[in-house]
């Protein structure tokens, strides 16, 4: 019987129906990241309407490892995922969908600072939070 099911079930798993695309990447010293989102958004890390990673706060620069920025199948942007380590739990996870902008000021004289990965990804992509 678990041979049938194998047989069965093998053929949908090896064919993939959607398939994630990454159409830039790149890594880039920054000093300040801005997100400015929508009013009607209630999360913790969020005060008036806005997320800001910079040197001091309780969103620090250095925990942002990747912002993903997502677009749809026609190009425009469905949203924003960041990627950021808490000192607690590890790696966090969080995707912003109504976002008005986003300000990325680069560090001019990077010193031993780590570049935080930037990529342009379809929402095919998004099937793994990492």
């Amino acid at each position: 019987m678990k041979r049938h099911i194998i047989v069965l079930v093998l053929p949908f798993l090896l064919c993939a129906t959607a398939y994630g695309m990454v159409f830039n990447e790149t890594r880039i010293n920054v000093r300040k990241v801005t997100i400015i989102i929508a009013d009607n958004l209630r999360l913790p890390n969020i005060t008036e309407g806005k997320i800001i990673f910079t040197d001091i706060g309780q969103n620090r620069i250095r925990t942002l490892r990747r912002i993903d920025i997502i677009v749809d199948k026609y190009g425009q942007t469905a949203g924003v995922r960041l990627l950021y380590e808490d000192d607690l739990s590890g790696l966090k996870s969080l995707y912003l969908h109504k976002i008005k902008a986003l300000l990325i000021e680069e560090e001019k004289k990077p010193l031993t600072r780590k570049g935080v990965i930037i990529r342009t990804i379809t929402a095919d992509e998004l099937a793994s939070p990492w």
